[in-house]
């Protein structure tokens, strides 16, 4: 379940490129996009260590979203996020990592 949640967690960004117009960043996301979805698949199959770095990883995503986007104002064509989306999904990322590290040796 949350390899698969991964998924549509990382297309999200897609969504707000065409939502806010920052097709510029579209390539960005859409490798984002890839990265995650081949974690995830990788995870499903492989072991569950993947999916805590892939959610670690997911969450620098989302920094790195709020820091170039938010503080710097767009020095990297970055996609804009609605206002506290970022630390929100920053936040899940870590929890859903926590949870899934914590339960490592019951699911390997």
């Amino acid at each position: 379940f949350f390899s698969l949640t991964l998924i549509p967690i990382a297309l999200i960004y897609i969504g707000f490129s065409y939502y806010y117009g920052d097709l510029t960043a579209l390539h960005a996301e859409i490798v984002g996009l890839i990265i995650f979805t081949v974690l995830a698949l990788l995870s499903q199959f492989l072991a569950s260590w993947i999916l805590v770095s892939a959610y670690v990883a997911h969450a620098l995503w989302d920094l790195l979203h709020e820091i170039f986007v938010g503080a710097i104002g767009g020095a990297i064509p970055w996609t804009q996020v609605p206002v506290g989306y970022a630390a929100f999904c920053l936040a899940y990322d870590l929890i859903i990592a926590a949870y899934v590290y914590k339960r490592l040796r019951f699911w390997d």
